[in-house]
C-alpha cells in the first residue's frame, strides 16, 4: 500500500498533500491512500497527470492505480491558499517470465558416423 500524507500547515495556506512511499514501477495495481487529519481540508486529485483543480475528483478512499498513470493531488481548506501540488507516477508493467530450464541439462551429442 503507498500512502499520500499531509503535512504540516504553513501560515495561509493549505497543507501539502505529500508522497510518503516512493512512486515507481511495480508488476501489479497498487492501492494509494491520500491521508489527510485536518478536518474540512479536501483533497482533490487526477489520474492523467494534469494538474488538479476544485473542480477535479474528490479524495474519498483508496485509489486503485492498475495502469501506468501519473498521481497529482492538491489540499484546499475555506481561508487559506490551494496547497502545492503533490506528484507520484506509478508504471505498472507485467512481469516478464523467466526462460524455461531444463534438468538435467540438455547435452550435445555429436551425429554418428554412418
Amino acid at each position: 500500500m503507498l500512502w499520500l500524507r499531509r503535512l504540516t500547515r504553513l501560515p495561509g495556506r493549505a497543507s501539502r498533500a505529500d508522497v510518503l512511499a516512493a512512486a515507481g514501477t511495480y508488476t501489479t495495481s497498487q492501492s494509494v491512500t491520500i491521508n489527510d487529519a485536518t478536518s474540512g481540508t479536501t483533497i482533490y486529485y487526477t489520474t492523467n497527470g494534469s494538474t488538479p483543480t476544485t473542480s477535479s475528483s474528490v479524495y474519498s478512499g483508496q485509489i486503485t492505480v492498475s495502469a501506468s498513470e501519473t498521481l497529482e493531488a492538491i489540499a484546499v481548506e475555506t481561508g487559506y491558499t490551494n496547497s502545492a501540488v503533490s506528484t507520484a507516477a506509478y508504471t505498472i508493467s507485467s512481469a516478464a517470465l523467466p526462460a524455461p530450464t531444463f534438468t538435467p541439462a540438455a547435452e550435445r551429442t555429436p551425429p554418428r558416423s554412418r
